[in-house]
């Protein structure tokens, strides 16, 4: 297999991913401790929710690599708009969790600086708050807001850019 071609396979396996996330019929939630660069940035976008600890960092850095973030653009832009989608993916910087939930990206942030216990105790209340929904009344609140704001029809294309 030539190095272009697994890059195309790679990117549908990706896309694959992406979308049965995005697409996921009940509350994905997601934790960030660390970074979430490239596809962990991707994986946060196709989130529910999301949990980072202070020190966590974000960034889109494919285009500082000389690459086009196709797979993951679609729902960078779903979850954060146009607007506030190209600053990181125009520029690949870095940016933090206090910027990042200022964009829409996180929704609690839980210091970095506390034992590990204090951020899985954090963590475990957003999942327990969750459970505590309706299982199908969530379903159906995930199906309508993909009718009001659908994934992306263009995702063949935007697999094929991230090749490029």
């Amino acid at each position: 297999r030539s190095p272009e071609a697994q890059s195309v396979r790679d990117a549908r396996v990706l896309g694959t991913l992406f979308f049965r996330l995005a697409s996921f019929p009940v509350t994905v939630i997601s934790a960030v401790r660390g970074a979430a660069i490239g596809g962990g940035f991707g994986l946060v976008c196709c989130s529910d929710v999301v949990v980072a600890e202070s020190k966590a960092v974000f960034a889109t850095s494919e285009v500082r690599l000389g690459i086009v973030p196709g797979v993951i653009s679609p729902y960078i832009v779903r979850k954060l708009g146009c607007g506030r989608a190209a600053v990181p993916m125009l520029s690949g910087s870095r940016m933090s969790a206090a910027e990042a939930k200022e964009m829409g990206l996180v929704n609690r942030i839980v210091e970095s600086d506390v034992p590990d216990s204090v951020f899985q105790n954090a963590l475990l209340g957003v999942v327990n708050e969750h459970l505590a929904a309706a299982p199908n009344a969530v379903r159906r609140t995930k199906e309508l807001l993909r009718k009001i704001h659908p994934l992306p029809a263009a995702m063949p294309a935007a697999r094929r850019r991230s090749c490029l």
